[in-house]
């Protein structure tokens, strides 16, 4: 007599649909920004911080896509920051609500070195390292040049930023 009883290899197999692109991003951004905040910015790359600023930014496109666009045209998130805004929007995919997000992180970070060098006008610096710092957050990765001069004395203490 054959066993009617039903079994795994008997039971009909269902086609399911695969999920739509935006779960998978989704869940792409929930593991970024879990990472991100469970184990710090070092657990993250510059295009996966990219990928979570444009983020908000983008219903329906694909961030990541935009974030290894960004990398690959300017060469570093930093540059990318920096850029100016006519040739942010010509990268493909560039809205106007992404560009100012860009434009506000790279403003929010120029706040943040200038903190660090507190005194607008003058900074005490207690080293070579921190006049380093403080020049590179004048001067940033802009693409347009600037002159500062920075007149130090022997200990590197400022005495006048023209």
């Amino acid at each position: 007599m054959p066993d009617t009883a039903c079994g795994f290899h008997d039971m009909p197999i269902l086609d399911m649909p695969a999920p739509p692109a935006s779960v998978k991003r989704n869940a792409r951004r929930r593991r970024l920004r879990s990472r991100l905040l469970r184990a710090g910015r070092e657990a993250v790359d510059e295009r996966e911080l990219l990928e979570l600023l444009l983020a908000g930014c983008h219903a329906g496109n694909d961030g990541a896509a935009l974030a290894a666009s960004l990398i690959e045209r300017f060469g570093t998130a930093s540059r990318a920051l920096a850029a100016r805004p006519d040739r942010l929007r010509g990268t493909p995919g560039m809205t106007e609500d992404a560009v100012a997000v860009l434009k506000a992180a790279e403003a929010l970070g120029v706040a943040m070195a200038r903190e660090a060098a507190p005194g607008t006008v003058r900074p005490d610096f207690t080293g070579y390292g921190r006049v380093i710092d403080y020049c590179r957050a004048l001067a940033g990765h802009g693409e347009v040049e600037t002159f500062h001069l920075l007149f130090l004395d022997l200990c590197a203490a400022n005495i006048y930023v023209a």
